[in-house]
């Protein structure tokens, strides 16, 4: 579950992932490909080729990033 608040904003990454990439990977690709800050409290989406899947509920076909950082006591 992701819990997301109107301050938040959503990137898409346009080209199709290799999902089996992990977080440095991906963080990466949005450094790279997309000119952002994977550290910052903005979200990311990744699709695969078979994205059209995730709308039969196929959950390996996107991946969502978003940096939380740990503050002291939480």
């Amino acid at each position: 579950m992701l819990a997301l608040g109107l301050c938040h904003r959503v990137f898409v990454y346009r080209e199709p992932a290799d999902l089996r990439k992990g977080f440095d990977d991906l963080c990466g690709l949005i450094r790279s490909g997309m000119k952002r800050d994977p550290l910052s409290d903005d979200v990311y989406v990744f699709i695969n080729r078979r994205w059209i899947c995730a709308i039969s509920g196929c959950n390996e076909c996107s991946k969502t990033l978003r940096w939380r950082e740990q503050r002291a006591g939480s």
